[in-house]
């Protein structure tokens, strides 16, 4: 019987398709195992090669004919294939060399998966039923991840040519590539597993073997002719829980799918409704399960919101609960194996009706902003329990050419002292979060004296200025906000946050609180009906009108004194560390003398991060812009008392400078003539001092908004480095060669790199992957 599911937006129409489905019966069985061995592997390798060793013994008696390959890998260049197309049981003989291999494999350095992939792509034959299963706990980033992600492209289509083979992925890490393992998967017929231990990884590889070994791993053929109106063509498996499309127009389609544990299998055309379309007369409504298989095929897709919005719709408040604000990779990954596991027929679920997530992170970070100074506090003991680092740990101390470490001369210290919550910040261009805090202090020498001043500089009034930053790309690096309230303001606008029964305590001042930062709502753009390529470019233009006058402006004002200090008082401060705002910054140096070694030990490695730029082809993005003082110098010669300026600064014109525009070749750039158009506003009339602050809060105040209008879908893209799909399907996909021979535009090296979308109103969006470096010790002291 056909039936339906509705969201809000649409109605999924299934209906049931019999096809005949014959089977494609292997010669040979085929098991690639490809290890990653980069340095992150350096704690876990020893503990993954036993797994190996564990699943090729126990499977010697029914799976010893099972051909097995074994390639190894880690930066560009350093992959090895250890033995290619050897039965099982062979690999397991007492003494043998192939186990001596195994054992020898040690982690090295960075991370290259596309070559395992290729390597292994080498040793399939047609004809045979081939399982290639990938191990990683890294992110494709050797030679580079856009250089990756098109070799996996390459890959996917080579591998497409044999119909039976399936690539299974493994991941054993938050940062693994999850986007690119599960989009490998699902293209060959696999799936994508992240483990939580070793029992993970165990379990996939030894099923997989035992599948292979008992034959059922052959291969499946669906054809079916399909209408115009079906958008899909669905393969559901409902032991394993693997869910298969086909996005499909009108006439003959096929699926090739694995065979194996189908103990009822289906296949359904699914059709979108829109325009409050009501559901077939006859269709009755979905399963609640079915709506799991529709969002499944929906996150294949890419369509994340979609996917939600049916989980939504499902009463499946579990699910909704746990994943509402998954945007990341990992979180998606995770969102995908529940909804898998749901498709198997897990019943242990809370259904009932979903509600949307009152708050958003953006109104957590508004409230944080607008509290009463000093009336927040971090609860520090819980905060540094379990926060982790995305970043390299350093320690305190210059490096010596023998390799110790020399302490500075003076600490500052706390001694306890609340901690401050004094900001948290979005960044512009990422999807990261910044906590910023503030903590008194006193000054301590070498002897462990403190220091009241320093050159009768008084010193009483010192603080320790400390950022957190609480999202790394999306990833949460604390999962709850443990807050200390001390003022009845501060009470009152922070407890709209917390569970009901802890909302309606009376104020205690000092009362902690722990607000839970996973339930809030994540930015999102794509489903908005205001969110498009022509409100994208509104508010691009008025941030880049704003930010050429704010720049130009910021060199016209009047920079405050720092401190009233005499040169020989300033070098006293440096002494100490101090600069003359009384800041507090000694030397400091990464805990390790080799960074190659510390990369081979697993000390150090590596995730990506992705910059996100909306702007034009003329201006595509704020890095464009000079400073103001750097367009007046190339662009205008100053003379002061009839002297010609040798660095002319807008800072001269309080001192009475004449300005006059220099003779160039060409047009000036875009970005360039934006501020041009505000340098002669300013420097063609009489302007006071006062008027330049009025005007640059002004213009500060216009790009802040911008940003707040552009911020969610930063976040959106910045979690993962791709478009939403309501932003693709409107949008052309640009290499930055493609970009530059069509536009000819001339590129920066960093954006050598990048990816860009071009809408046709000319705005376009740039995606810009960096290489990131942090500690592997993720619970190193924050503080």
């Amino acid at each position: 019987m056909s039936q339906f599911a509705r969201t809000p937006e649409c109605i999924y129409h299934l209906e049931p398709v019999i096809l005949v489905a014959p089977k494609l019966e292997p010669s040979v069985a085929h098991h690639i195992l490809v290890l990653d061995r980069s340095g992150s592997m350096y704690y876990t390798i020893e503990e993954l090669k036993q797994q190996v060793e564990h699943v090729l013994a126990v499977n010697a008696a029914t799976a010893g004919d099972v051909l097995t390959t074994l390639i190894s890998f880690s930066s560009q260049g350093d992959v090895t294939t250890h033995w290619a197309r050897v039965p099982a049981r062979d690999v397991i003989t007492g003494g043998s060399s192939y186990v001596t291999a195994l054992r020898k494999i040690r982690a090295t350095a960075l991370t290259c998966i596309s070559q395992a992939l290729m390597q292994g792509l080498g040793q399939v034959q047609p004809g045979e039923t081939t399982g290639l299963t990938l191990f990683t706990d890294g992110y494709a980033n050797h030679p580079s991840p856009s250089t990756e992600n098109a070799r996996f492209d390459t890959f996917v289509e080579k591998a497409k040519a044999f119909s039976g083979l399936f690539v299974n992925c493994i991941g054993y890490r938050e940062w693994c590539d999850w986007p690119r393992m599960t989009a490998i998967s699902s293209a060959l017929h696999g799936q994508t597993v992240k483990a939580k231990s070793m029992l993970d990884v165990l379990a996939v590889m030894q099923n997989t073997q035992t599948l292979l070994a008992s034959g059922s791993m052959s291969m499946v053929k669906v054809e079916a002719e399909v209408t115009a109106l079906t958008t899909s063509l669905l393969a559901v498996n409902g032991t394993t829980g693997a869910v298969l499309s086909s996005v499909t127009g009108a006439g003959k389609v096929e699926l090739v799918i694995p065979a194996a544990d189908i103990t009822d299998w289906s296949v359904y055309t699914v059709s979108e409704l829109f325009g409050g379309v009501r559901p077939p007369k006859k269709a009755r409504k979905a399963d609640p399960s079915q709506f799991a298989v529709l969002a499944l095929v929906k996150l294949q897709e890419g369509d994340i919101n979609a996917a939600k919005r049916l989980v939504f719709a499902s009463g499946n408040k579990t699910i909704w609960e746990n994943y509402q604000a998954a945007f990341t990779a990992s979180r998606l990954a995770d969102f995908a194996a529940e909804l898998t596991r749901w498709v198997k027929g897990a019943d242990d679920y809370a259904m009932g009706r979903n509600t949307e997530p009152k708050y958003s992170l953006f109104d957590l970070a508004e409230v944080i902003n607008t509290v009463p100074e000093r009336s927040l506090a971090l609860d520090g003991t819980r905060f540094f329990a379990q926060y982790k680092r995305r970043s390299v740990k350093r320690v305190m101390g210059k490096r010596l050419p023998d390799g110790q470490i020399e302490k500075p001369n003076s600490e500052l210290v706390t001694d306890g002292a609340p901690i401050y919550i004094r900001s948290a910040d979005f960044n512009t261009s990422d999807a990261s979060l910044q906590l910023g805090t503030i903590q008194s202090a006193h000054l301590v020498d070498v002897n462990g004296k403190t220091l009241a001043n320093v050159a009768h500089v008084s010193l009483h009034n010192l603080a320790s200025f400390r950022s957190y930053t609480l999202l790394s790309s999306g990833e949460f690096n604390v999962d709850e906000l443990p807050l200390q309230v001390l003022s009845p303001k501060a009470w009152s606008m922070v407890k709209r946050f917390l569970i009901p029964s802890v909302a309606k305590k009376p104020f205690k001042a000092g009362m902690v609180v722990r607000i839970n930062l996973q339930r809030f709502g994540l930015p999102s753009s794509a489903g908005e009906d205001e969110v498009n390529a022509d409100s994208l470019k509104v508010w691009v233009n008025s941030l880049y009108t704003g930010l050429a006058r704010q720049k130009i402006l910021s060199a016209l004002r009047v920079k405050g004194a720092t401190g009233d200090y005499s040169p020989e008082q300033i070098a006293a401060l440096a002494e100490v560390h101090l600069t003359p705002a009384l800041y507090h910054s000694p030397p400091t140096t990464t805990p390790y003398t080799d960074k190659d070694q510390a990369v081979q030990h697993g000390e150090i490695d590596f995730y990506t991060r992705y910059k996100v730029y909306f702007g034009s082809l003329d201006v595509r993005n704020p890095t464009e812009f000079r400073s103001g003082n750097a367009l007046l110098q190339a662009y205008f010669t100053g003379t002061l008392n009839g002297e010609v300026l040798k660095k002319p600064t807008f800072g001269d014109l309080w001192a009475g400078a004449k300005f006059e525009p220099k003779t160039r070749k060409g047009e000036p750039n875009k970005a360039d003539q934006l501020m041009l158009d505000a340098a002669e506003t300013y420097l063609g009339g009489k302007i006071t001092p006062e008027e330049v602050e009025d005007a640059y809060a002004l213009m500060s105040r216009q790009v802040d908004f911008a940003h707040v209008m552009l911020r969610g879908s930063v976040f959106e893209i910045g979690c993962r480095g791709m478009l939403p799909s309501g932003f693709a399907s409107e949008m052309v996909m640009y290499s930055p060669e493609k970009l530059s021979e069509t536009f000819s535009v001339k590129l920066k090296k960093a954006e050598e790199e990048a990816t860009f979308y071009v809408a046709q109103n000319g705005l376009i969006i740039s995606i810009v992957p960096e290489s990131c470096e942090y500690s592997t010790d993720m619970k190193v002291a924050a503080n």
